[in-house]
């Protein structure tokens, strides 16, 4: 059977190809931002819509600094276009800005656009597309012009954007065509509206070191429900341990909660879902890499100071015999402590030996991987998931088009309306 992982291989080497052309010098710094804007959307979960160009994107870093690396590939249509699926609300009088850097070796910059999908219905609004020059360039959208284009407007660029204050997803629209390229966006945001005021406020608390003002955020923000979840994966990146655990804490609460999916979109729906679990997966490894590596430190130190005890009981045992001066009780009470210590080490010791050491588990690892027979037991397995998922998606596939056929051969109801009784008048009367 055909087997996706393995049989990647060749299309995941053309992408290679693309991007290394894409990628002449991708060694080379990029200049710092000048405008230094707060992390956004951009650190989010992300997707590249099939009805666009091919890309790729991924977070990219440098030094503290992290933004979106959107990566276009050349094709037959007009525009590359990346999601994010969020929950958010915007002020109608604000705007959207952003900061993209294209780079000095792009001969053909290509021009840029952003897309609001707005309640349950995801109804698409599509903004006028800004050209960009080499370097960082700042954008902005102010979102109450009447400039957005819909399907109400049959795709003219004379509307505004309707419920504004349930956003469901932001679209990056990459006008390529035949161009192949990378850019870079940093600080991707919408002005907030009363209820995105509240819940900076609440993660601001949330951040803070008063007790009772972080138990009172953490419950505001669960009754909020999802339009905090924006927020909150935005600073689940922080190096603090407890506010990881308590914004993971917190998205799943806020997650569990019942949420509103399309019903007429069947793909959709599956996207929607597809990005919960990613962003769910994505949290939990992020906590459970955090938490290994505060086991491991412990270790290490666990470690150190077993062989310092053992150190210091053979010099306190040298010392001890060597005492001429020193008081019998003083020197019987010296004693314990050494026994004390010599108990303590040994037992340290033992519990140690029943620790895996990290570094002989990954040339474990390592050995295991250039195992050819291992590494064939591997790829049979691989392939055996794979089958097991191709046929989930295809089974998934025909339950889709069989409810599609379902919803057109289904007869139109039209009700049936009663005709109005006349009303007296005074004539009549």
């Amino acid at each position: 059977m055909h087997t996706r992982r393995w049989s990647m291989i060749p299309a995941l080497a053309f992408l290679a190809v693309g991007v290394l052309a894409a990628e002449k010098q991708p060694k080379r710094e990029v200049p710092n931002n000048p405008a230094k804007p707060l992390p956004g959307m951009e650190g989010g979960s992300w997707s590249l819509e099939s009805w666009g160009n091919s890309g790729a994107f991924e977070k990219w870093t440098q030094k503290d600094r992290a933004a979106l690396k959107l990566i276009y590939m050349a094709g037959e249509k007009d525009k590359t276009s990346f999601k994010h699926l969020t929950y958010l609300g915007a002020d109608p009088a604000g705007k959207a800005t952003f900061h993209v850097f294209v780079p000095p070796d792009c001969e053909k910059p290509p021009q840029i656009g952003i897309a609001f999908s707005t309640t349950a219905a995801y109804i698409w609004h599509e903004s006028r597309i800004m050209p960009l020059k080499q370097g960082w360039n700042a954008i902005e959208f102010p979102l109450s012009a009447p400039n957005w284009k819909t399907q109400k407007t049959k795709w003219e660029f004379t509307a505004g954007i309707e419920n504004i204050g349930a956003i469901r997803a932001v679209n990056l629209l990459v006008f390529n065509g035949k161009e192949t390229g990378w850019l870079l966006v940093d600080g991707l945001q919408c002005s907030p509206d009363a209820t995105g005021k509240k819940i900076a406020k609440l993660v601001e608390d949330l951040l803070g070191e008063d007790f009772v003002a972080r138990a009172k955020a953490e419950d505001e923000l669960v009754k909020i429900g999802r339009p905090a979840l924006e927020s909150l994966y935005q600073i689940r990146n922080s190096d603090r341990m407890e506010i990881i655990l308590r914004a993971g804490a917190l998205l799943r609460k806020i997650e569990a909660q019942e949420e509103e999916l399309p019903k007429d979109n069947p793909e959709l729906k599956t996207q929607i879902l597809k990005q919960r679990e990613e962003q769910f997966f994505d949290e939990a490894k992020r906590r459970a890499d955090f938490v290994l590596k505060g086991v491991h430190l412990e270790r290490e130190k666990a470690v150190k100071l077993a062989k310092e005890a053992q150190d210091e009981l053979a010099r306190g045992k040298l010392e001890y015999e060597k005492l001429e001066y020193t008081a019998d009780e003083d020197k019987k009470a010296y004693k314990q402590m050494l026994d004390d210590l010599e108990r303590y080490a040994k037992a340290l010791q033992e519990a140690l030996a029943t620790l895996p050491d990290p570094e002989a588990e990954r040339k474990k690892r390592e050995a295991a991987m250039n195992d050819p027979a291992k590494m064939e037991a591997m790829k049979k397995e691989t392939e055996k998931a794979d089958a097991a998922k191709e046929l989930d998606e295809k089974k998934m596939a025909e339950k889709i088009e069989a409810d599609r056929k379902a919803n057109a051969t289904k007869p139109l109801e039209v009700p049936v309306l009663k005709p109005m009784k006349p009303k007296k008048t005074e004539d009549a009367k």
